[in-house]
């Protein structure tokens, strides 16, 4: 990661948690930054991100769902802030296997 990346994308004190500050950021871009940074994390990482966007807090839900990955905590944290946190899943939920 290059730029202003760094700065915004830090691991914490648990491996397989990185934190996304996305406070300040207009909307789609706390969404864009959660899917730039998903992308970049392995299978079974958590994703938590903290923004201040309210579009955002119908959008990403609705993102990770179409996604398959799990909300294990979202919580609102002040009058207009909150967090999520992402599971990124080894494969999407609720698909069925079909046996022959």
């Amino acid at each position: 990661m290059t730029g202003w990346h760094r700065q915004r994308f830090s691991r914490t004190a648990r491996e397989s948690s990185v934190k996304l500050p996305a406070l300040g950021l207009v909307c789609p871009f706390p969404l864009v930054e959660a899917k730039e940074t998903m992308a970049k994390i392995n299978k079974g990482d958590c994703l938590e991100i903290e923004f201040d966007c309210t579009q955002a807090t119908e959008a990403i839900p609705a993102w990770a769902a179409e996604e398959g990955y799990e909300v294990t905590n979202y919580e609102q944290i002040d009058d207009a802030k909150w967090t999520i946190t992402v599971m990124k899943q080894t494969s999407k939920c609720g698909q069925k296997t079909k046996f022959m």
